[in-house]
């Protein structure tokens, strides 16, 4: 038993305590990537860091170019992963390093879309409301 106030952690769930992401513990949309290249402001990262970024082209070289607010990267992903699609949204999460080497991609999460051709919702005529107004009416004498 610790003194720290806490309880102790139950055996099977050591590895399951929220925290800063693990290398190999990605979920299952996530798709390593090798950085190739950078931008000057992105050559040292201390921490990950996760931006959104958009697919701009595939690279004669086979490498991907993504485009940050941060500026362009270019990565390579695994032979076996389908290559992605100019203008496809993506979140790429940076590993630390001095350059960094090693990211890790995902689909960004959007919204459903709403239906065009579906009417916005409409609120009841009887709805009831009160209103007031300044100070209540006097009785008329």
């Amino acid at each position: 038993m610790s003194d720290s106030g806490f309880p102790p952690v139950p055996p099977g769930n050591a590895g399951n305590i929220p925290g800063p992401v693990r290398p190999g513990a990605e979920p299952d949309d996530a798709q390593p990537a090798r950085i190739e290249f950078l931008p000057r402001e992105l050559r040292e990262v201390r921490h990950p860091l996760r931006l959104k970024a958009e697919i701009v082209r595939q690279n004669e070289d086979g490498s991907v170019r993504v485009r940050t607010p941060q500026g362009d990267i270019d990565i390579r992903l695994p032979p076996e992963s389908p290559p992605p699609k100019p203008g496809e949204k993506i979140e790429i999460e940076i590993r630390p390093g001095s350059p960094p080497q090693q990211a890790v991609i995902r689909q960004q999460q959007t919204a459903a879309p709403q239906r065009p051709d579906s009417p916005p919702p409409v609120r009841p005529a009887e709805t009831p409301v009160d209103i007031e107004l300044g100070a209540p009416p006097r009785p008329v004498a």
